[in-house]
């Protein structure tokens, strides 16, 4: 049993990664082995993420106040939960949890939200499968570099023409 003090630490450190959280994810883990729990919380610890196993109603205690977080996760406050919270890059800890819920008969996405968003277990896999915030800048900046790339190649190519022909020519 948790004690009084004890329920609101919870309460409040909830809120807070709430409040301070990019994203949150609501998740079924009940029946991962410890093994599997301390991988996945090593894993989210690296990605600036952590999961919280919390009773639904002082879950749902945390909530007040945030109107669009509650509507989001209320419909699903039934069973074991936990909450994975997301402070840096929502994409990463997305690919985390979509890989242990495609390992694991006993992980579960139930919902999530992003931005103020709710988003399904389904668009959670979508945004897992987008590439890495770094993979995505190095795209962008090859299609920027591109043109340029091509535009001098196309100028340095005038004078080596000019270059071959008189060299072809000065043989003859």
């Amino acid at each position: 049993m948790l004690n009084r003090e004890r329920k609101k630490t919870q309460v409040n450190q909830l809120a807070t990664g709430f409040q301070n959280s990019k994203a949150s994810f609501l998740v079924n883990c009940i029946g991962l082995n410890v093994e599997q729990m301390t991988d996945l919380r090593k894993d989210l610890k690296k990605n600036q993420a952590n999961i919280q196993v919390i009773r639904n109603t002082l879950s749902l205690r945390a909530m007040e106040g945030n109107e669009n977080i509650k509507q989001a996760y209320t419909p699903f406050m039934k069973g074991p939960n936990a909450f994975v919270l997301a402070f840096d890059d929502p994409a990463k800890v997305a690919k985390i949890i979509d890989k242990l819920d495609e390992e694991s008969e006993s992980f579960e996405i139930k919902q999530a939200v992003l931005d103020d968003k709710a988003l399904s277990s389904k668009e959670v896999k979508a945004l897992a499968k987008l590439p890495s915030h770094e993979v995505l800048k190095a795209q962008f900046l090859g299609l920027l570099s591109a043109p340029l790339t091509k535009f001098l190649s196309t100028i340095k190519e005038i004078p080596e023409s000019f270059a071959r022909l008189l060299h072809s020519k000065s043989k003859k």
